[in-house]
This record gives structure tokens, sequence and C-alpha cells, in this order.
């Protein structure tokens, strides 16, 4: 297991900020709550989609499974994940040991026959964070998938995590090392789908 650290320089123009990884600690998710309000910003308009070339293929997995165990996803909900993409940097937390974010926003837009109101989601993935967790070789894609599959469940279905105890895609943390993605991805799958575990895992909205 490892943890994203950034030690801060107490002399900013004297040092850069300086990335180490505690092998004792595990890496997180972050699913933003706070909804960022634009009201009253004229003329205000959602980000053009954006998805990553490694991460796009993710989304219409996710949607083949959801459909498989019978839950529903509106199309529109799906219209309003915008991008999907790698950054150096997360823009909603700063929160050591993050390695992903479902942030969604809401806005006012102007319009001809007045303001209406306006949703969208952007997950976030850190790439040198998620490069550590899933590395670089053949088992990238299976880890990597684990990982899009938690914030596609944040973003799409409004959920949050699991309760501390339960395991499964829906756990706050992943922890470098673990294989459940390789042994048990259907079994994963079923329980994150089961009427069970949507039960217990809390509404964000």
């Amino acid at each position: 297991p490892h943890f994203l650290f950034i030690s801060l320089c107490l002399a900013p123009l004297a040092c850069k900020k300086r990335v180490v990884w505690d092998t004792q600690a595990p890496l997180h998710d972050f699913i933003n709550h706070e909804l960022l309000d634009a009201a009253g910003v004229k003329n205000i308009g959602a980000p053009s989609y954006q998805y990553d070339d490694e991460l796009k293929p993710f989304l219409q997995q996710f949607l083949d499974d959801a459909k498989k165990y019978k839950v529903d996803i509106p199309a529109e909900k799906v219209l309003e994940l915008r991008q999907m993409i790698y950054v150096d940097q997360l823009s909603s937390t700063s929160h050591p040991g993050v390695m992903a974010a479902c942030n969604r926003y809401r806005a006012t837009q102007a319009t001809v026959s007045g303001n209406r109101p306006l949703k969208w989601m952007v997950i976030e993935v850190l790439q040198e964070a998620v490069t550590h967790y899933a590395g670089t070789g053949k088992s990238r894609l299976i880890l990597l998938r684990e990982v899009m599959y938690h914030e596609l469940f944040h973003c799409l279905m409004s959920k949050g995590h699991l309760p501390q105890g339960v395991s499964g895609i829906m756990s706050a943390t992943f922890r470098r090392g673990d294989n459940r993605a390789h042994s048990q991805w259907d079994k994963l799958v079923t329980e994150m789908f089961s009427p069970e575990q949507m039960d217990i895992i809390p509404n964000v909205e």
C-alpha cells in the first residue's frame, strides 16, 4: 500500500513541492460533495466534451455492465459527464493521498428565454498517482478500470463510499498490490450493482 504525500515548502520561492511515497498508507479517491455554484454569472457554459484516450473506453464498459445488472442510468445523466481527463493536480482538493476525483458543478446559464440551471461533471485522475498505483505494464488497464468504475459510480449514480469495513469497488481506499481486480472482477462488479450495496452506499445529492 502507498500514499501520496506532498511536502509543503515554507519558502515557496526557494524550493519546489516534493512528492514522497510513503509505503505505510493507501491511495484514496475523492468525490467533491460541494457543488460549485456559479449562479449569477452571465453566459457561463459547461466545458466541451473531453475524454482521454486511455480513459474513454471505461465509460461504455461501465454502461454495459449497468445495463447487464438492470441498473438504469438515464442518457441525460451520461451527457452531464463532460470530461474524463488526466491532470497533474486536482482542481478541487489538495488533500494528500487523493488519486482521482468526481467533481460536480452547477451553474446558471443565460439564454434568450431567461436563465436556466446547468449541471455537469468532470472526472479527474492524477497522472503520477495512478501510474504509481496501476503501473505501466500489462496489468495497468485492469487496475485502472477499477479506479474508473469507482469514479463513474460516484458521478453517474450520485453515490458515495461503502461503509468502513465493507470491501468492494466503492471502498474509499485502493491498496497497491491488491489483486482483487485481477482475480475477482466479475464478483466485484456484481456486488457493486447489487441492491444490497446500492442500499448501503449513501447518496451524495
